[in-house]
């Protein structure tokens, strides 16, 4: 197909600037064990000595390989069993472990509450942390009357791990000695740093081939940078790959990368950077989309999700009246507005904070004739 466009057109999208690193919003999470519904009974009632009982809920589960029961809130050596209505009580026979298990997101921290069971005990425990399915295990503490103070109240346990692996495994391992109880389980995810903060993300077109350009302001063990492009905004493919310019993937100046793609698709071409650091960990950049009529108009659309205003460059070959609608999926139209744009680029803004929530399309009218149609998401 014939590309009428000779000229060099220039779409900038900003994106962020920043001379600090970012992380990622944390969540702390705390078990109470006080959730009825919860609990699974394994060979007897949860009120028996068992080795199969069970915990759940959400990202956390809980479990022994030797026998526990469902402890309830009942004094004991002057100090109540649970701090709420339940908690784990651990026998004082067999060799096993309590264990729990944080299915995904990676711990940077946690705590858990253990007391023994009367005033003349001889616990003793370890507790113990594994990422890689129970195969080795990392020591955090001793749990013996030493480590409680000698008291049979709760003592709260604290470990730091900042791992990032799925079904991070901690366990209160009884190597020997009197009973034990354990109840308000908190763990804190894993905190990730944005590996890369992004200036600008520039595409130009010159004769038949696009150039991507983007600035960094800062970056962190970055490896690499591949270029993706779609044609539909959801499946992306890596059209190119440029090695980090920071030594050994560090660096805290602007850093400039060029890229030409010289088979850009006739219509819409969504780029984004998939940034891959020294850990294999990838993050992304926001999404542009191009999108290069038969009339020789050109519109970028950004950012794409969206919170609050859309922008929106056109860039045509004569003087016009522009439409620029907002869609339900129901055809139905929620916001419209028109300029008037000159033969050249036209930056236009579109402001989306009365719009709800959700996925719309967006349709571009150039003097009645729809010229670009696509969908816009609204965060």
């Amino acid at each position: 197909m014939k590309n009428h466009i000779t000229k060099a057109i220039v779409l900038t999208v900003l994106l962020f600037a920043s001379t600090s690193q970012f992380l990622l919003a944390q969540t702390t999470t705390t078990i109470n064990f006080d959730n009825t519904a919860n609990w699974t009974a394994g060979s007897g009632s949860l009120s028996s000595y068992q080795s199969d009982h069970t915990y759940t809920e959400g990202l956390f589960s809980a479990s022994t390989d030797f026998d526990a029961l469902r402890q309830n809130s009942a004094l004991q050596d002057g100090f109540a069993g649970a701090n709420g209505t339940f908690a784990w009580r651990l026998r004082n026979s067999g060799t096993g472990a309590w264990t729990a298990t944080i299915a995904s997101g990676g711990v940077s921290s946690f705590s858990v509450g253990i007391r023994r069971w009367d005033n003349s005990p001889n616990p003793n425990y370890t507790l113990d942390y594994s990422i890689d399915g129970g195969i080795t295990w990392s020591n955090v503490a001793t749990v013996n009357n030493t480590t409680l103070a000698n008291s049979s109240a709760y003592t709260t346990f604290n470990g730091t791990l900042n791992k990032a692996n799925a079904n991070i495994l901690i366990r209160v391992n009884r190597v020997s000695g009197e009973r034990i109880m354990i109840d308000d389980f908190v763990w804190t995810d894993f905190a990730v740093v944005l590996p890369t903060i992004y200036k600008s993300l520039t595409v130009s077109k010159k004769s038949n081939a696009h150039r991507i350009e983007w600035i960094t302001t800062s970056e962190l063990n970055c490896k690499f940078f591949n270029i993706q492009r779609s044609n539909d905004g959801s499946v992306f493919e890596t059209i190119g790959t440029l090695n980090s310019k920071g030594i050994d993937g560090n660096s805290s100046e602007n850093l400039t990368y060029f890229f030409s793609d010289d088979k850009p698709f006739i219509g819409h071409n969504y780029y984004r950077l998939e940034q891959v650091d020294l850990d294999g960990n990838l993050s992304y950049s926001d999404v542009m989309d191009i999108v290069w009529s038969s009339d020789q108009s050109v519109v970028s659309i950004y950012p794409n999700p969206t919170k609050n205003v859309l922008h929106i460059d056109v860039t045509s070959n004569k003087i016009s009246k522009t439409k620029v609608q907002v869609v339900d999926m129901n055809g139905r139209i929620i916001k419209s507005q028109t300029n008037n744009t000159h033969k050249g680029s036209n930056y236009l803004t579109l402001d989306l904070t009365d719009v709800a929530i959700g996925v719309y399309g967006l349709e571009i009218y150039e003097n009645n004739k729809l010229i670009n149609a696509t969908k816009i998401h609204k965060n």
